[in-house]
């Protein structure tokens, strides 16, 4: 309850609050989850047990018979939060930790509706007990968290187009409600802040959820979970004032030539990991706030490339427009073939270049940092941006260093090089051409659409996507044809998309011809000569789920038809 809200309420009454009366106030406002909550708790439990400080002096009293003495305050529970800000050299830095933002995350992430290290977290409830009652409450949860989306955009400024997809200050709705559970740090205000960005009705559920988790969650944490919170926060506010953490960073803003807003740099919350032999942990970026796993009972050294990786993304957000337009510009004027296939791992390449590899080599151990840079595990996520960042590492120092920019003519041509060194075979795979894509997919083909998704790695911002190839869609796509797309039509519906595509006569003969002989086809439209629409066309469920599984496994590139399923 604030200060305004309780002298308003004693003025309109006429007298002061009874004991009684101010501690059923104070019990309401902590109920509620609102901004006083943790002062009402205090304050409630005082009024309530009859104990208090130190008595007011008085003026002398007549004696009388002793009193029992007041029972004594009972110590204070122990904090189960923690929050700190820790200046640098150039940027502070706040760092967090609370149990509400870390029950919320987990139930995201064991829910399966965000991406992290679910095996871990899924191991962890296990042990406490997860029953048929808990599965159909996590699935409701991905179910309810995951309804709501799309896109907020400024109105005041016009949009501009630009030849290729990249970060465009769109806030997506999705960041925008998990921002919601990690500056939460009571249920009430939870639900409202989430009813503001979905529905009532799915924030009071989402409640009851939290709810029905939360004495087991609270039980770990107490135990354990915030001990080793607070072992990671200690490490963590550490190295964030390192002074070679905090000047690669703002040599970074100036390679990204970020616009930064005022305030903290990075607002660093942490969420603690449970014990696991399982080497697994994941970080991300909304916008300034950073999430990332820290494993119970590790040195968190392994954490910060990973840390500032994200960061590296948010400073790509925020480089202006006409910045991204110059190094977009030296991208499709390059006379290499391949450099707007390249160009689809840009975000993610330079980031792990810097972050895995710059920040990371100063802070992990020679040999562990060596083994990472060696790998190249075929399962890795997003195994092609990492070839990458290792192929452009070695020059990423010197960059910094010299105050080189992202979209410098010098760092663009050195990128692109980079990138054609990771090509087997010496050219990219057509997986190649969509990390950055326009997918347009008919909602039955969901499943496939998802699939193909998640093989190239596409995701928000340098992702369009449409459920059909409408005007709104043919608008986009013929406006950027340096973009390849990804159409997921019917059968039927191939020759509606030569048409929005204007595609060749030759082309569509070619089409034409595999449609009569084939229960199904991917084809590969030229768009520019360093960009394709690739057709998927399939009568059923089943066979455009076989074509995106065949073409996911396609090495080689070439005009034309790339996978024909026999009738």
């Amino acid at each position: 309850m604030g200060v305004g809200a309780r002298g308003r309420a004693q003025r309109a009454s006429g007298r002061p609050r009874t004991l009684r009366g101010l501690a059923a106030s104070l019990a309401r406002a902590l109920a509620s989850g609102g901004s006083g909550s943790l002062l009402a708790a205090a304050l409630v439990s005082a009024i309530a047990s009859g104990c208090s400080g130190p008595p007011p002096a008085r003026p002398p009293r007549p004696a009388r018979p002793p009193a029992a003495a007041p029972s004594p305050c009972p110590p204070e529970p122990p904090a189960l939060e923690r929050d700190a800000s820790v200046p640098g050299r150039r940027f502070a830095y706040g760092l967090h930790l609370a149990p509400l933002p870390n029950l919320l995350y987990q139930l995201d992430c064991v829910s399966g509706a965000v991406v992290c290290a679910r095996v871990v977290f899924r191991e962890f409830w296990g042990a406490r007990g997860l029953d048929a009652g808990d599965e159909a409450a996590l699935s409701a949860w991905k179910a309810l968290r995951t309804r709501h989306g799309g896109e907020l955009k400024r109105l005041d400024v016009a949009p501009v187009t630009l030849p290729l997809l990249a970060p465009a200050g769109a806030f997506d709705l999705g960041e925008r409600q998990r921002l919601a559970g990690l500056l939460a740090r009571a249920p009430g205000a939870y639900e409202a802040s989430i009813a503001l960005l979905s529905a009532d009705a799915d924030a009071r559920r989402l409640g009851e959820i939290v709810r029905r988790f939360e004495p087991r969650f609270l039980g770990w944490w107490r135990s354990r979970g915030f001990a080793a919170g607070s072992a990671s926060f200690d490490a963590f506010a550490r190295r964030l004032a390192d002074p070679f953490f905090d000047a690669t960073l703002e040599r970074a803003a100036r390679f990204y030539e970020a616009e930064l807003p005022p305030g903290p740099l990075l607002d660093v919350h942490l969420v603690v990991q449970p014990a696991s032999p399982r080497q697994l942990t994941a970080a991300f970026q909304l916008e300034r706030y950073a999430i990332v796993e820290a494993p119970e009972g590790r040195p968190i050294e392994g954490l910060l490339g990973v840390v500032a990786h994200e960061a590296f993304h948010y400073f790509f957000s925020r480089m202006p427009n006409e910045r991204k337009a110059a190094l977009i510009g030296r991208v499709v004027a390059s006379d290499d073939p391949f450099a707007a296939a390249s160009y689809g791992v840009f975000d993610e390449a330079v980031a792990r270049a810097l972050g895995n590899g710059v920040v990371a080599q100063h802070y992990e151990p020679p040999e562990s940092f060596a083994r990472s840079m060696a790998r190249n595990d075929p399962r890795e996520p997003y195994r092609e941006a990492s070839a990458v960042g290792r192929a452009l590492f070695p020059s990423m120092a010197g960059f910094l260093e010299r105050g080189a920019s992202a979209s410098s003519d010098e760092f663009v041509r050195a990128y692109l090089a980079a990138a054609r060194s990771t090509y087997e075979g010496g050219r990219p795979r057509p997986l190649d051409y969509l990390h950055a894509p326009v997918l347009v997919a008919d909602p039955r083909f969901a499943a496939a659409a998802e699939r193909l998704r998640d093989a190239s790695n596409a995701g928000f911002p340098t992702l369009r996507e449409y459920a059909a190839f409408d005007d709104e869609a043919r608008g986009f796509v013929g406006e950027r044809p340096f973009v390849s797309a990804a159409l997921l039509v019917p059968a039927g519906g191939a020759s509606a998309a030569l048409d929005g595509l204007a595609a060749p006569a030759k082309h569509r003969a070619a089409m034409a011809a595999l449609a009569g002989r084939a229960r199904g086809f991917v084809y590969a439209l030229p768009r520019t000569p360093k960009s394709y629409a690739f057709v998927f066309a399939a009568g059923d469920v089943k066979a455009m789920g076989e074509l995106v599984e065949r073409f996911v496994a396609l090495s080689a590139m070439r005009e034309g038809a790339l996978v024909e399923l026999a009738k």
